[in-house]
């Protein structure tokens, strides 16, 4: 088997580069230094990044743009595990892909309605219903990660719910389109609004998840 080094050093400029390695619906930017522990054990192999402020991150272009930040990756003998900030660990066989699932459409569309009807200001609005778009990525990707829901203890669902509130939040005050509807994010709004918000939409979505 012969390998194209030069091509994998331009694949490695490019994820250390300021705009990353692209896919169709995908890019990977690492930091520069990037620090990184590898370890064998009985096992595999654990490859962990050791700075939390400074991890590798994955972007995903779909209905909205969001940012996934790698925590690291165990590689075992027929598989591994992706370990990912404000996730369950994702497994993966080596001879298939990861398969996730999705948000139930009808729970969707009916915690869309009830942001309609719960929010009267269209500011207000706008922030819910672009949380529930992060929370249904979130959900979408954690549903590679677990069995069945009714399997979770209610220690796994208080870690779930904080787990889904911390992605959202994130995510929603670095959403540029958010930033520009309110020209900057006020401290009275991700102190205040935005986490009375985002408790509302984990609790629909959960609830909808567990049931």
């Amino acid at each position: 088997m012969s390998y194209d080094i030069g091509k994998v050093k331009d694949i490695l400029k490019s994820v250390f580069s300021d705009i990353g390695y692209k896919t169709s619906s995908l890019s990977f930017q690492c930091p520069s230094p990037l620090g990184v522990s590898i370890a064998d054990n009985k096992d595999g192999v654990n490859i962990d990044f050791t700075d939390p402020k400074s991890l590798p991150i994955a972007t995903v272009e779909k209905l909205i743009k969001f940012n996934l930040s790698i925590l690291g990756v165990s590689l075992g003998e027929t598989g591994g595990v992706i370990k990912i900030k404000f996730f369950p660990d994702i497994k993966f066989d080596y001879n298939g892909t990861v398969k996730f699932g999705a948000m139930n459409n009808m729970a969707y569309e009916m915690i869309s309605q009830e942001i309609e009807s719960e929010y009267g200001d269209p500011e207000r609005k706008k922030i819910a219903q672009r949380c529930l778009q992060y929370g249904s990525e979130w959900a979408t990707i954690v549903s590679a990660s677990q069995t069945e829901p009714t399997t979770y203890s209610e220690r796994d669902k208080r870690k779930l719910k904080k787990q889904c509130y911390n992605f959202i939040y994130e995510n929603i005050k670095n959403d540029k389109e958010i930033e520009c509807g309110f020209v900057i994010l006020s401290v009275i709004l991700l102190n205040f609004v935005l986490p009375v918000i985002i408790g509302w939409i984990v609790t629909k979505i959960l609830n909808n998840w567990f049931n």
